[in-house]
């Protein structure tokens, strides 16, 4: 069904505060936001603030575990967990002293049992012990610190910078080096490192996968996003953006299960189909610094949770949230070009049969005598 993107809530926060990470929980009553030094978190779908914890030092990364626990990491070299009952009161914070370095990366494993722990030279994994009688806290235990990044098959004695974290299925995790060392892959059953092989000549800031994993995104600041195939580590495409709008691109993101590239610029967040290499009507938003979806947008379910983007400013950020495609206002951007864009080789199909059955009726109806004769 056609889609659009329409603004559902602007939320105000203090002027000169930067917005670091935003995070929808797994079904939406709450979106926490990293501002400074503090950790926020709205009640939806109304977005009425309902925290304000301050945390000693800058937010880097947050995220959800389901509906009711909140994790933020932060330069301070601690994990914060903010724990909320169903009636969507705070009923505890607890902290986890993190070993080795700063938080800027989480990542959790897809049956949610590992943790991953990634900033500055150290990565690090935690185990999910069992619950308690309230099956909602738990403990996490510390695990193993994951082996250093190697090329061509040895260990690197500098130290590499963690610029991203993710999952590929419950035993592999996918690390990526800002400098020389690119995107590596660790397995826990052997407990090994591998290079995915996807080239980079430039610091890589930050990866995106497909939730399918077949792709990795990671941006370029001279020209737009660059796509590979992960398995083969082959280039898929180059997402470009026009040369008035190509000077620091934002690490974008994969929505609508993989099939759609969004990426943020200047005063706009732009749109690709991902199949088609087709750029789409973008989004605009004034000086966009950080793109995230919610779960349903992710995989492109538009079930009972509503599909949202939330896209950060420099004093605001703005909901984002789909709708059935309807009049055609400012700040929306139409999904009837998503579906184009997704069949355009059978709707090819479908012109230029169109185009042979057209031409058949005009030669019927303009010549009768040349049908006649050639039967």
């Amino acid at each position: 069904m056609p889609l659009t993107y329409a603004i559902e809530h602007n939320v105000k926060v203090g002027a000169g505060d930067h917005i670091k990470c935003l995070a929808f929980s797994s079904k939406d009553t709450h979106i926490a936001a990293g501002i400074g030094s503090s950790v926020y978190i709205w009640e939806l779908p109304n977005a009425n603030l309902t925290l304000n914890s301050p945390i000693g030092s800058p937010v880097m990364v947050m995220k959800w575990f389901g509906e009711n626990l909140l994790l933020a990491g932060s330069l301070g070299r601690a994990l914060v967990m903010y724990e909320m009952e169903a009636s969507k009161k705070l009923v505890n914070v607890s902290i986890v002293a993190m070993p080795g370095s700063t938080i800027t990366h989480l990542a959790f494993s897809p049956n949610m049992r590992r943790l991953v722990v990634g900033g500055g030279h150290t990565v690090t994994t935690w185990a999910r012990q069992c619950p308690t009688e309230d099956n909602l806290r738990f403990q996490w235990k510390y695990h193993t610190v994951l082996p250093d990044p190697i090329a061509g098959g040895n260990h690197l004695e500098l130290k590499a910078e963690v610029s991203g974290l993710h999952f590929l299925d419950n035993e592999q995790v996918v690390i990526c080096y800002r400098q020389q060392y690119g995107i590596c892959l660790y397995n826990f059953k052997t407990g090994k490192v591998s290079q995915c092989g996807i080239p980079h000549d430039a610091p890589i800031d930050a990866i995106f996968i497909t939730p399918d994993g077949s792709r990795v995104m990671t941006p370029n600041h001279q020209s737009g996003f660059n796509v590979y195939d992960m398995q083969s580590g082959g280039h898929y495409h180059h997402f470009a953006l026009h040369a008035q709008e190509s000077h620091s691109p934002l690490p974008g993101t994969f929505i609508h299960a993989g099939t759609i590239l969004v990426g943020g610029y200047n005063n706009e967040v732009a749109m690709w189909h991902v199949g088609s290499k087709h750029r789409l009507p973008s989004i605009e938003v004034n000086s966009a610094e950080l793109i995230v979806s919610n779960h349903a947008a992710e995989i492109g379910d538009n079930g009972e949770t509503p599909l949202r983007l939330a896209v950060a400013t420099m004093s605001s950020f703005k909901i984002l949230r789909a709708e059935q495609i309807g009049t055609d206002a400012p700040g929306r951007v139409s999904a009837l070009s998503f579906l184009l864009e997704s069949h355009m080789d059978e709707l090819a199909l479908v012109v230029i049969a169109l185009g042979i059955v057209g031409f058949c009726h005009w030669q019927s109806v303009r010549l009768p005598v040349f049908w006649s004769l050639s039967v």
